[in-house]
């Protein structure tokens, strides 16, 4: 079962330790822990740490559906470490993969890594097409954030 679906069991009306917290949900005792430094609301006063069920049903909705960030034409997302940085000031290759997602518009593969966390990333865009356009060909990055 995904963990999405494990935080639904987390009764409101209830106080839960970090162990049976973690039995609910389906993870350590150390995970719980971990997430209380991540914003978990306990109470800290009392050992074990009492954690309100409402509180963590809360805290897991928002914890496992994030939303998504928008990013601009010439931004990526790095899956790596969740920072939005734009393609335009590093080093990437950009190729043609050869579809065309109509007469006016072709993908294009850009890769390259990202310049905090030094992971490789590829992204599909789309760009304008050109006549005679290639698979595999290489495409200048001006070209694809129009700025050519």
């Amino acid at each position: 079962m995904s963990k999405k679906a494990k935080y639904r069991k987390i009764h409101n009306t209830r106080y839960y330790t970090p162990h049976e917290l973690a039995e609910c949900v389906g993870v350590t005792p150390k995970t719980i822990y971990s997430h209380i430094e991540l914003g978990l609301p306990a109470d800290k006063g009392v050992k074990p740490y009492l954690i309100c069920g409402a509180e963590a049903k809360d805290f897991y909705c928002q914890f496992y559906n994030k939303t998504t960030i928008d990013h601009g034409k010439d931004e990526v997302l790095c899956h790596g470490c969740g920072r939005v940085f734009s393609f335009n000031n590093i080093e990437v290759k950009c190729t043609s993969t050869g579809k065309y997602y109509n007469d006016a518009k072709v993908q294009v593969m850009v890769e390259g890594r990202c310049p905090y966390c030094q992971r490789k990333f590829n992204r599909f865009k789309s760009m304008k097409a050109v006549k005679g356009m290639k698979t595999g060909a290489t495409i200048p990055i001006a070209k694809l954030i129009g700025k050519e």
